[in-house]
């Protein structure tokens, strides 16, 4: 049977396809052809009829002339699909599949031979192997592992000996391995600032509330408070106020305070991290002494204070103030509370004044005088008589007051009280009958008062002031100068107090002085009771007051003994920037301090661990000498490294941790060493194949792909050294080089005795050991490695305050196809900008590289900008260092470059999409519309700087089986909707992470 064939097959590989395709049709169709070709066959013994006997009447029938094209679609179809029982028929189908089949594998395998339509990763390896690439091999994580020595343990760790081991939600446990030996010491285990746990920020609060951790009951209002100053050491490190209001919550006591320390109070001393607050005092004593002597007429003024409150005097009353030998009278202006004030100052003699403690205030109220005048015992009028109704005889020598005439203001009379001395007091006594009394005298009932007047203000007195017999109201005292009897509002408190007997007042703790609004503060330096007086004396280093004023006895409570000393919230959180290379940190006492070159890593602290880390090198370290925090437990060193913490990382004294025991790690475990085969020095470029899945690769600057292979080899028990090629090596070089092979094993070649060293002959003396763990699942998010795969002596804990890094997968097709003729042109070597792109995405850890030229001010300032994709997106900051010593290896002598990483873009999405239900599930078409956008859109696939257009998301979501139509939306996107803007340095992707995909079906009607 011969089937008609197409006149010229050339015409299927035209110019412009991206593929050859030498198939025309499918299955469906060739049946047609093979039907017809039956059909039209003419031969001679068999007739038509017979040669369609028994065949379906629909594959014997011809084809209709001017048959529709949908109406020819189905009939072919449908003759595809019928069911006979015909041999003939069956093999005929048979065939014409077979032929299909045959047909793509010709396409496929004509199209592997060249490197633009390859698809296969073994046809492009070989493919690009003509030009002397190699694929990528797979990267092994790494990271920085902080180890935390059990306390007192110091020692060695052993390259390996260590194993870190994280569970992944899904998959097998990932297990990591320190890649070198190193010392580890728990004095470096966690290093710190030596204030990081002293905030600096000023305690000054504008609306004067506190925050304090934690919930106090039992806080009065009116209550005194001491804000202690702990790095002053002068007696003004206190300042003593009082609580005005009090907000008690869940988790913190909230005071507010009468005020709070000013500049001039030295608020700057008060800081929250050393500031304690000492509130609610435990123990109220009364104040006894030591009391003034004299007060002068300066320091009294108009005011007196009495120890009782006087319910009995008002105001407008005339009393007399006396301490035994000073007498005066002075009209009462105002009373408040105990205080009395007085229409005129106390004015008596400056060098005695008025004994406070000895006097006392009794009310004069006013006797009429019956008589005046009536006697005078000098011419001149300086001696009155004044004749009253009573006894008065006890007036003699005592002071009475009258209110006078002193001038005339605006023709009205002034007045004023003024008091006089009592010459005598003369009572006559009235008869009593029948004691011999012949005669009443006038006199009798009545006293004669003989006044001095020198002043003559007595000219017609109607009624005198005379004070009430009696004790009278005991005026109160005041506590007396440190240096003297007698102080003004200003001077400084005695030092040695008399109170009550205490019961819990001891030496260091506060004592405070309360009168009203004035209060003061001090530290006791003892304390000395006397039980028999039931009272103690106490003396203080130094008063430090808060109201200037004066602490009467009566009106003064000593307050001490605070039951609670606590902190402002945050008092232990050091928010002061810490920037450059130099920190000062505490040793414990005796430590030998880390070594120069030592590897430390700087991380930041949060609540939920590290958050950011990068690691340095210790270059100095120098004890600080006479620093005030040192003592016997801790020493405090200046420490220098490199490189420097920068100012816009956010590093803080609060929040930063040094480790100083620090180990790199590689994703990979230790397996048992193999036996690779036989050497024989007779063949060069001898091979071996190490069958072992996932073999580790770390960072090697002189490898071409920027890692090489962790395998030891060794030839008849000697290690030889893995090298990038031959092509420098001597014919004595013991070196092999590797490769890798699609199914994970990993091609291990020698050198052919001119270029590196033939293997030497030996039975089975081609041994390898090998690590296991590579590609992107390793790269671990920080805090995934979390304990040790086996306990160690000398650790107690580990710590990933880094994510693993650097992880990628073997090279794919797609990525060899690309990059493998740009390699012929740079030869490994970066001279231009270009060639720094295509160097750096040939390291195995790197997705996607973009390079810039950057200016500056002048020639030696101008810079390359690199911007890196990390494999799997990961953070740069752990591949950076790498990623330069792979620079330096391969570029340019003197190439200035900077690494930064890319700038992500979240890209938004929104499509709907049309769809007849009742021939594809809409949910099922809406999942591959998704699956489709997630594949083209990742950021392995988009490139950095490049644009999205809304053409791209139509052709993906329209090629999808079932979508009849589609809306779609990019956010953002201008020029009408039709493109989102990239800038140069970023790159837009789809995160499946992020809910920035949305796809909705809705139901097509035509």
């Amino acid at each position: 049977m011969s089937l008609p064939l197409p006149p010229n097959l050339s015409r299927w590989n035209r110019a412009g396809l991206s593929r050859f395709r030498y198939v025309d049709g499918n299955a469906v169709e060739f049946i047609e052809s093979v039907r017809k070709a039956l059909r039209d066959k003419k031969d001679s013994r068999d007739t038509e009829a017979d040669l369609f006997k028994g065949w379906p009447d629909a594959l014997a029938r011809p084809p209709i002339q001017s048959e529709p094209s949908e109406q020819a679609k189905q009939r072919i179809q449908e003759n595809y699909q019928v069911h006979t029982r015909d041999m003939g028929w069956e093999i005929a189908r048979v065939f014409v599949r077979a032929s299909h089949i045959l047909g793509e594998y010709i396409d496929a395998y004509a199209n592997e031979g060249f490197l633009r339509t390859a698809t296969q990763w073994d046809s492009v390896r070989r493919l690009v192997a003509m030009l002397g690439y190699q694929p990528h091999p797979p990267a092994s994580a790494t990271t920085s592992m902080v180890l935390r020595a059990k306390p007192g343990k110091s020692g060695r760790v052993k390259r390996g000996a260590l194993g870190f081991k994280a569970q992944p939600p899904e998959g097998a446990a990932v297990v990591f391995e320190n890649l070198s030996e190193l010392d580890i010491d728990s004095a470096f285990n966690e290093l710190r600032p030596f204030d990081h746990n002293r905030s600096n920020d000023p305690l000054i609060s504008k609306d004067k509330w506190l925050v304090i951790d934690g919930k106090i009951e039992g806080i009065k209002i009116g209550a005194p408070v001491i804000l202690e100053a702990t790095d002053v050491t002068e007696a003004s490190h206190i300042f003593v106020t009082r609580v005005v209001d009090i907000r008690i919550k869940e988790d913190t006591t909230d005071i507010c305070l009468a005020s709070m320390p000013t500049d001039a109070e030295g608020a700057g001393k008060y800081t929250l991290g050393s500031t304690v607050v000492h509130i609610s005092p435990q123990e109220q004593l009364s104040l006894l002494g030591p009391s003034i002597g004299g007060a002068n007429a300066e320091m009294i003024g108009k005011s007196i204070y009495l120890e009782d409150k006087p319910d009995q005097l008002a105001r407008g009353n005339v009393v007399l103030i006396s301490d035994g030998e000073t007498k005066l009278f002075r009209r009462i202006a105002h009373i408040s509370g105990h205080k009395l004030t007085l229409d005129k100052g106390l004015r008596v003699e400056p060098e005695r004044g008025l004994v406070l403690d000895q006097a006392y205030v009794k009310l004069a109220p006013p006797v009429s005088v019956v008589d005046f005048g009536g006697r005078k015992r000098e011419q001149d009028g300086s001696i009155r008589a004044l004749r009253l109704a009573g006894d008065y005889g006890y007036l003699t020598g005592e002071y009475i007051a009258d209110m006078v005439v002193v001038g005339q203001k605006n023709k009205k009379a002034v007045t004023e009280l003024k008091q006089f001395k009592v010459e005598s007091a003369k009572y006559t006594p009235v008869a009593v009958p029948g004691e011999g009394a012949t005669k009443p005298s006038e006199d009798a009932g009545y006293t004669v008062l003989t006044i001095e007047d020198k002043d003559k203000y007595l000219l017609n007195p109607q009624a005198i002031f005379i004070a009430e017999r009696g004790a009278g109201l005991k005026v109160d005292s005041f506590l007396k100068n440190s240096d003297s009897d007698i102080i003004d509002a200003r001077g400084s408190l005695a030092l040695n107090i008399e109170t009550s007997l205490p019961k819990k007042m001891v030496a260091g703790d506060f004592v405070v002085l309360a009168a009203g609004e004035r209060l003061a503060a001090a530290r006791i330096k003892s304390v000395d009771p006397s039980y028999a007086q039931g009272a103690a004396q106490l003396s203080v280093d130094a008063w430090v007051p808060r109201r200037p004023g004066r602490f009467y006895f009566k009106q003064t409570t000593v307050l001490g003994h605070f039951k609670h000393q606590v902190q402002v919230k945050g008092w232990d959180i050091n928010n002061d920037p810490l920037e450059g290379s130099k920190v000062t940190v505490p040793l414990p006492a005796g430590a030998t301090p880390p070594s120069k070159g030592r590897t430390l890593l700087i991380a930041q602290h949060a609540d939920a661990g590290p958050v950011k880390a990068f690691k340095a090198a210790v270059n100095s370290i120098v004890p600080v000498k006479d620093h005030p925090r040192s003592n016997d437990l801790y020493a405090m060193y200046d420490m220098e490294f490199s490189p420097a913490i920068n100012a816009q990382d956010g590093f803080t004294h609060g929040n930063t941790l040094i480790f100083g025991n620090i180990a790199d790690a590689g994703h990979g475990e230790r397996k048992p060493e193999k036996v690779l085969g036989s050497g024989n020095a007779a063949v060069g470029n001898q091979r071996f194949i190490l069958d072992a899945n996932d073999v580790s690769f770390v960072a090697d600057p002189s490898q071409t792909s920027g890692v090489r292979a962790d395998i030891e080899l060794r030839v008849d028990g000697e290690m030889w050294d893995q090298a990038a090629s031959f092509d420098s090596r001597e014919a004595a070089d013991k070196v092999f080089r590797t490769a890798m092979l699609e199914q994970g094993g990993v091609l291990i070649e020698f050198g052919d005795g001119v270029h590196g060293r033939r293997v030497p002959t030996g039975e089975n003396n081609v041994r390898a050991g090998y690590r296991a763990g590579a590609g992107l699942y390793g790269n671990l998010p920080a805090g995934s490695l979390i304990k040790l795969a086996q306990a160690h002596a000398l650790l107690e804990s580990v710590l990933q305050p880094m994510p693993a890094t650097g992880g990628n997968d073997v090279e794919s097709a797609g990525s060899m196809r690309q990059h493998a003729p740009a390699s012929v042109l740079t030869l490994d070597r970066a001279v231009s900008v270009d060639d720094f792109s295509g160097l750096l995405v040939r390291h195995s850890s790197v997705w996607q590289a973009r390079a810039f030229e950057r200016p500056g001010r002048s020639r030696h300032d101008s810079h390359l900008e690199l911007v890196i994709v990390p494999a799997g997106g990961a953070p740069l900051e752990g591949l950076k260092q790498t990623l330069l010593d792979f620079i330096t290896a391969n570029g340019v002598p003197g190439a200035r470059v900077v690494l930064t990483e890319y700038e992500p873009v979240s890209l938004e999405l929104d499509v709907i999409v049309g769809v007849i239900s009742k021939h594809f599930d809409p949910e099922t078409v809406v999942a591959q519309v998704k699956n489709r956008l997630l594949a083209a859109f990742t950021l392995r696939e988009r490139v950095i700087g490049q644009p999205v257009f809304l053409s791209e998301v139509y052709e993906i979501v329209e090629n999808v089986a079932g979508v009849e139509y589609s809306k779609c939306r990019i956010t953002g996107a201008v020029n009408l909707g039709q493109v989102l803007p990239v800038q140069e340095n970023a790159v837009a992707f789809l995160d499946p992470a992020k809910p920035t995909l949305t796809v909705l079906s809705e139901e097509y009607t035509a």
